[in-house]
């Protein structure tokens, strides 16, 4: 059974178009910009995840973290990067100013763009349910229904499924704070849960773990946009 669709372009071109993007930004200074520079150093919050934010063989990698790099390179600081305990603390740290800015590989969201400014878009994502193979795939949310469905807390999977719970009131889910997405992957393919959510550049690149989950798309969520943001 083959993943449901999904669709990103090459890194390349996510680092291109989100720094001309950047660059842009900079020409009118702002407050923040004028603090940062200030300081000599751009304080960012990000998650540690194969597709962020990482320690590789030769350092630390990942796409936000590049993006975030080549932003200080251009501003003359360095960037000094936040891991918080729990990822639903990402947004607050950035509505309250206790970092600058967030890129955390975080999907653009109603709610969330209540709180925060997001930056411009360098990468589509679509959220898909992640089963174990040879088990029963869920091609509608009914048949999430009476499982035991686990996403990660504060998610944009979570504000989807409480979306989706006021027409299907017997949807039910455990938000972990405890676990990242590629842990949740692996208590599917362990038989431990039954489905979880994952981006499908996450759930793509974390799959490598544990090559037995399959995805499938089995909701209308697709083409969310991820951007780094910033306070309001």
């Amino acid at each position: 059974m083959t993943p449901g669709s999904h669709k990103f372009s090459l890194p390349r071109v996510f680092l291109l178009v989100f720094a001309v993007f950047l660059l842009g930004a900079c020409t009118n200074p702002t407050p923040l910009l004028e603090v940062i520079q200030d300081e000599g150093e751009l304080v960012v919050a990000t998650r540690n995840s194969p597709t962020t934010y990482y320690q590789g063989p030769e350092g630390f990698a990942g796409l936000e973290y590049e993006l975030v790099q080549l932003f200080a390179k251009h501003l003359g600081v360095r960037a000094h990067f936040v891991l918080p305990d729990d990822f639903d603390q990402i947004l607050p740290m950035v509505a309250t100013r206790e970092v600058h800015l967030a890129a955390a590989g975080l999907t653009v969201t109603p709610l969330r763009e209540t709180l925060v400014r997001f930056g411009p878009s360098y990468q589509e994502i679509t959220q898909q349910v992640v089963y174990k193979a040879g088990h029963r795939r869920p091609r509608k949310v009914e048949d999430l229904i009476g499982a035991q469905l686990e996403i990660v807390a504060g998610s944009s999977h979570e504000e989807e499924l409480r979306r989706l719970s006021a027409d299907y009131p017997g949807l039910h889910w455990e938000a972990t704070r405890d676990l990242e997405p590629s842990e949740l992957l692996f208590l599917v393919n362990e038989e431990l849960i039954d489905y979880t959510i994952a981006d499908s550049m996450d759930g793509g690149r974390e799959a490598i773990v544990s090559s037995t989950p399959r995805r499938c798309r089995t909701d209308p969520c697709s083409g969310r946009p991820r951007r780094g943001l910033y306070p309001k």
